[in-house]
């Protein structure tokens, strides 16, 4: 929590939404472990977490959105590192979390009196929906958690849980779906965006949820996030899940309250704790230099910059940008375990076409021991010549010799093309040769 006041608690409400962006920016594993450890040593005999590590908040059981961070946060370092040992040292204590949440539902509905805090701080009615915001972090707890016996080759553990989860996500569904207006709960962003995030929501009803959701935002909401704790991850990285980047991106780039670039506009050299925490000042609870809302910078490495884990510990990178109306570039680098990954795009001019920006430049470095695929989006050309290093490498469907030694494949793939890379730096540059299509 912030420094600044005498409310310096571990709260893990305030770390599992940007868990990854710590990874992405700085050197965050020994942080990490360290809170790990006082996981460990605050676990009750039950499975249940105090709220805020170490120790600070004292209950019959923790919000299921808080302390989840016993189970997502060494997930993450798995990802970011490739160490199994994260997930070897806490197993039994994730698992006796997990059994306890199993054990306190009813038919895999998590009770609406164990939630406590809501969506956090959301613009929309944070105590909405409690039960569904409470099943929706036992799926998520649980679903991970097969996911590491899995890893681990636990595989009695890998099956039975992940049977468990795939009951809690049926539970869900039957519980808070309303199929005359295709949403969930009382219809706010985050009861939209949790189960789609999690690919909770049927195959039959997908389409139409997610229909109702964006209509949702651009209608009512005015393309302004509506949105606190839990859902504000979940909704930026859903909209882009289903083709809708450029609203995420109107939503993230807003100007007006709430968002982030509402804070910069008001004077802010730091996050705040509230959206609005201009109007909070003097209220009690009310922090100018807070965690949570920074999440946003792993959106902008994993989205904009298209920086991403494709196996754990970066043994297999994805370079996958997106490029929005609003940007004529975005380029970000991190350090990884196996070295700096980076990735740079700028819009170009096709030369002879005589269009503005319907080209694209593609720089990528992929450190050693690694292998990456890297897409890189045609911008609505029906036909185009991808360069490497000045050497034509795709022209129109047809696979020249590649140009750098590491380039293993090149593919079309709808509206991408694709290639399958090994370690090296690479200078790709896309040119339209036929019609787009806007």
């Amino acid at each position: 929590d912030c420094p600044q006041r005498d409310e310096r608690f571990g709260w893990t409400g305030d770390v599992h939404q940007n868990a990854r962006a710590d990874f992405y920016n700085f050197d965050a594993l020994r942080y990490h472990e360290k809170w790990m450890r006082d996981h460990d040593d605050d676990q009750r005999e039950d499975g249940t977490q105090s709220d805020a590590i170490p120790h600070a908040v004292s209950g019959p059981n923790p919000d299921p959105n808080w302390a989840k961070t016993r189970v997502i946060v060494p997930w993450h370092m798995y990802l970011h590192t490739g160490d199994e040992r994260f997930l070897a040292d806490r197993y039994e204590g994730m698992r006796d979390y997990v059994d306890f949440w199993h054990e306190s539902t009813d038919a895999h509905i998590v009770p609406e009196e164990m939630a406590h805090y809501g969506d956090w701080l959301s613009v929309e009615d944070q105590r909405s929906d409690p039960s569904l915001f409470g099943t929706f972090a036992h799926y998520e707890t649980t679903d991970r958690f097969a996911r590491i016996a899995a890893v681990l080759g636990y595989d009695d553990d890998a099956t039975a849980y992940r049977e468990r989860a795939d009951a809690i996500a049926e539970a869900f569904h039957d519980e808070f779906f309303d199929p005359e207006m295709d949403s969930y709960g009382t219809g706010t962003q985050t009861t939209y965006a949790l189960p789609l995030s999690e690919g909770i929501v049927p195959d039959e009803h997908e389409s139409a949820v997610v229909e109702t959701f964006v209509e949702k935002i651009r209608s009512e909401d005015d393309e302004k996030l509506q949105t606190g704790f839990i859902g504000t991850r979940p909704l930026i990285y859903t909209l882009v899940d289903y083709g809708y980047a450029e609203l995420a991106y109107s939503i993230v780039s807003q100007p007006e309250y709430p968002g982030w670039v509402y804070m910069v506009e008001q004077g802010a050299t730091t996050m705040w704790e509230h959206w609005d925490s201009d109007d909070q000042v003097g209220s009690g609870m009310n922090s100018l230099n807070h965690r949570p809302w920074t999440l946003i910078s792993e959106w902008f490495y994993r989205i904009l910059a298209g920086i991403d884990v494709g196996e754990p510990g970066f043994e297999h990178v994805e370079i996958t940008p997106t490029v929005v109306d609003d940007l004529e570039w975005a380029e970000a680098e991190t350090k990884t375990v196996r070295g700096v990954v980076a990735s740079r795009w700028e819009r170009v001019e096709t030369p002879g076409n005589g269009r503005e920006n319907d080209g694209l430049t593609l720089e990528a470095t992929i450190p050693g021991n690694s292998s990456a695929t890297v897409e890189i989006p045609t911008l609505g050309g029906n036909a185009v010549r991808v360069r490497e290093d000045g050497k034509t490498i795709w022209n129109n469907g047809n696979q020249t010799r590649p140009a750098h030694p590491g380039i293993e494949s090149i593919s079309r793939d709808g509206e991408k093309v694709v290639l399958e890379v090994g370690a090296g730096e690479y200078d790709f540059e896309l040119e339209q040769l036929g019609t787009v299509d806007r």
